[in-house]
């Protein structure tokens, strides 16, 4: 986990690469030297099995197939408290409230502008803790 202060370390699974690569831009010029990318959930997932307290945000596509199973694994089988955002494309509200009773902290949804993404991270680097609790971001009206 990256020190008070420090720019977060980021752990990146995003299914289109035209939008992976944008990311990966928005997070060098957040500061972010420490990303790594993963083709599918379940290796990012296998990777926080054996580096889990080196990463600070997880930031998943939500367009993958299983993508909020492996939100839950990470946090009852891993017991991790990583930052989770999602990137969801027109979620409903349903899609919302069930990804934040999966364990996501936070969501973005496709299009998104660098400085919402930006704010996203910034807000997520400070929360960090030793367990994990559910963020207090709002739900559209249903």
């Amino acid at each position: 986990m990256s020190e008070k202060g420090a720019k977060p370390s980021v752990l990146l699974t995003i299914k289109e690469d035209a939008l992976e690569h944008s990311i990966r831009d928005f997070l060098r010029e957040f500061g972010v030297e420490r990303m790594r990318t993963h083709s599918t959930p379940k290796e990012a997932v296998g990777h926080l099995r054996d580096d889990a307290e080196k990463w600070d945000i997880f930031v998943l596509d939500g367009s993958f197939p299983g993508a909020l199973e492996r939100v839950l694994e990470v946090r009852t089988e891993l017991n991790s408290s990583i930052q989770i955002l999602i990137i969801l494309s027109n979620p409903t509200r349903e899609d919302i409230v069930g990804a934040a009773s999966m364990g996501v902290n936070d969501f973005i949804t496709t299009p998104f502008a660098q400085k919402t993404f930006e704010d996203k991270l910034g807000a997520m680097s400070g929360r960090r803790n030793k367990t994990y609790v559910p963020s207090p971001f709002s739900v559209p009206p249903g």
